[in-house]
């Protein structure tokens, strides 16, 4: 299906894109909290071979259009995809969403109002709706994300509220989009993030509104195993070996 983008959004969606293809590697879990109708998935499992893909979106007609396109994407290739009709949150539970449709048929969901661009408040027709919501930690408790992106307009705290044990434990990227945020309230939003993580020593990376968090200290610990890991391979392997062990991982 070909899905259609503003000019401004696929320069947003293009800087996203590099951003989290370059964190992935085959056999990474990567989850996708905001996802639409899959517009940053689709080539990501045309790159990456064998890689798991979680795609969360909790608005009903974007979900049924991300997953019928993951359907198809994942016949297409040898990635798994799992569309989850669902949200993320700091609790396990039900939430009241905001819903509209604008006039373009683009479809809004905001936890509450006061995340919506001021001349949408009135010119649009909202509605509540009740959404299942999870936390990150519920979802995610056997299985470890190297990467979690996250774009949803306004609730990124919550959900980060609500993946304290991966925050603790340290291995995960997280990857916040703050494009389309544009009310007063959002730098306010953005400054408790960062002070939010750096409690739990996630440090940022500023890639315009694009922000990765990586655990630098957790980081650094499992780039020297790897690194002392590489040494010993080759003191004892013969170089015929690690070069056939190297055409093996490519594949």
């Amino acid at each position: 299906m070909k899905i259609s983008h503003s000019q401004e959004s696929l320069g947003q969606d293009n800087q996203l894109l590099k951003k989290t293809l370059s964190l992935l590697n085959s056999e990474n879990v990567f989850v996708d909290v905001g996802a639409n109708q899959g517009e940053l998935i689709f080539p990501i499992v045309q790159k990456i071979k064998r890689i798991s893909v979680y795609a969360i979106e909790p608005d009903l007609i974007k979900f049924e259009q991300l997953k019928q396109n993951s359907f198809e994407w994942e016949k297409q290739s040898k990635n798994k995809i799992y569309p989850l009709n669902i949200a993320m949150s700091d609790r396990d539970g039900q939430e009241n969403f905001m819903r509209s449709q604008l006039p373009n048929n683009k479809i809004l969901l905001k936890f509450n109002l006061a995340q919506v661009k001021d001349e949408f408040k009135e010119s649009s027709s909202w509605e509540q709706i009740s959404v299942d919501v999870f936390k990150l930690d519920t979802l995610f408790k056997p299985i470890k994300p190297a990467l979690i992106k996250i774009d949803v307009g306004g609730n990124e705290l919550k959900i980060l509220q609500g993946s304290t044990a991966i925050l603790k434990e340290g291995k995960t990227k997280f990857l916040l989009n703050f494009n389309h945020q544009y009310t007063a309230e959002s730098k306010d939003r953005q400054e408790q993030i960062f002070q939010f993580m750096k409690s739990f020593n996630y440090t940022p990376k500023n890639f315009d509104k694009v922000v990765l968090f990586v655990n630098q200290q957790k980081h650094k610990k499992y780039k020297l195993l790897f690194e002392d890991l590489k040494t010993l391979l080759r003191q004892v392997l013969p170089k015929t070996l690690r070069y056939r062990l190297k055409e093996l991982i490519k594949k």
